[in-house]
C-alpha cells in the first residue's frame, strides 16, 4: 500500500529551514521579556505563554506550508479519522499511567493526594498538546522528515533515503533547541542535551513510521514533556507513559484493526 504525499518547493523548505531558528530567538526572546506573562496572570495560568507563543509560531509556518507551499493535511499523515485514532490511543496512555500512579501511591503511603495546582497544570500540558508539540511534530516530522524523504528516494534506495531524511531532520530539531538553552543560560551540558533530543527525535520519528499517525506523536510529545499526574505521587508517571506508548506502538496494526497500515520503511511513498 503507498501513500500520496505532496511535494514542497525544495527552496520554500529552505527559507522555512532558515526562519524556524529566527523564530526560536524571537519566541525565546520574548520569553526572556515576559512579553506573554500577563495573559498567565489574567488566567490564573490556564491559558500560558508556551501555549500562546507556539500557536503564533503555528499560525506562521501555517501560511508557509499550507497556503504558499500547497500542502494538505494529508501530505503529513493527518486525517479526521486518525486524529480520532490518535488522541483515543493517547487518552488510554494518560488514563492507564493514572491509574498507575494512583495505585501504587495508595498502596505505598496508604491514601491518594491530589496534586495541589490543578489549573496551572492543566494550563501546562495544554500549552504541550496544543502548542510546542503540534508545532515541533508538524514541523520536525511533518514536513522536514517527509519532504527531505521525497527528495533523497528519488536519488537513493528507499530504506537509505529514511535513514538519511530522519538523521538530517532531527539533527535540525536538536540544534533549533540551541537559542532556547543559552537564553536561559543552560549550557553546561548542551551537547549531551542536545545527543539526547535528537534520539527523542529519532524515536518519535520511528513512532511516525510506524502508526501514520502525527496526531499521536503530537499527544505522545505532550505527555513525555508534561505528564498531567493529577496526584503527588512517587511513582514515575514517565515511565509508564513511555512504556505503554511504546507497547501500542508495536502492536499498532492489530490494535487499530488495520491490516492495510502503509509503512515507509518497507513500502515507499508514491509521489
Amino acid at each position: 500500500m503507498t501513500v500520496n504525499i505532496q511535494k514542497i518547493n525544495p527552496i520554500l523548505l529552505v527559507i522555512i529551514a532558515i526562519l524556524i531558528p529566527a523564530n526560536s530567538v524571537l519566541m525565546n526572546y520574548l520569553f526572556t521579556i515576559n512579553f506573554f506573562s500577563q495573559i498567565d496572570v489574567a488566567t490564573n495560568h490556564l491559558i500560558q505563554s508556551t501555549l500562546v507563543a507556539n500557536l503564533s509560531s503555528i499560525a506562521i509556518f501555517s501560511v508557509l506550508i499550507f497556503s504558499i507551499g500547497k500542502l494538505n493535511l494529508a501530505s503529513m499523515l493527518i486525517s479526521k479519522s486518525k486524529a480520532k485514532t490518535g488522541l483515543k490511543w493517547i487518552f488510554i496512555i494518560w488514563f492507564t499511567a493514572q491509574l498507575l500512579s494512583i495505585l501504587i501511591s495508595y498502596l505505598s503511603v496508604g491514601n491518594i493526594v491530589l496534586s495541589t495546582d490543578l489549573v496551572r497544570l492543566t494550563g501546562s500540558f495544554l500549552a504541550q498538546l496544543f502548542g510546542n508539540a503540534p508545532f515541533e511534530e508538524m514541523i520536525f516530522r511533518g514536513l522536514f522528515f517527509l519532504q527531505l524523504y521525497l527528495i533523497l528516494s528519488a536519488k537513493m534506495s528507499n530504506k537509505r533515503a529514511v535513514i538519511y531524511s530522519m538523521t538530517g531532520s532531527q539533527l535540525l530539531f536538536a540544534l533549533i533547541h540551541i537559542p532556547n538553552r543559552l537564553l536561559i543560560n543552560q549550557v553546561d551540558n548542551l551537547v549531551l542535551d542536545l545527543l539526547a533530543i535528537f534520539l527523542v527525535g529519532i524515536v518519535f520519528v520511528l513512532i511516525y513510521i510506524k502508526t501514520n499517525n502525527l496526531v499521536f506523536v503530537i499527544g505522545i510529545h505532550a505527555l513525555i514533556n508534561i505528564p498531567f499526574n493529577i496526584t503527588n505521587s512517587s511513582f514515575q508517571v514517565e515511565i509508564a507513559i513511555i512504556s505503554l506508548a511504546i507497547v501500542i506502538t508495536i502492536f499498532w496494526n492489530k490494535l487499530t484493526a488495520n491490516k492495510n497500515v502503509h509503512n515507509l520503511w518497507y513500502d515507499g511513498i508514491e509521489d
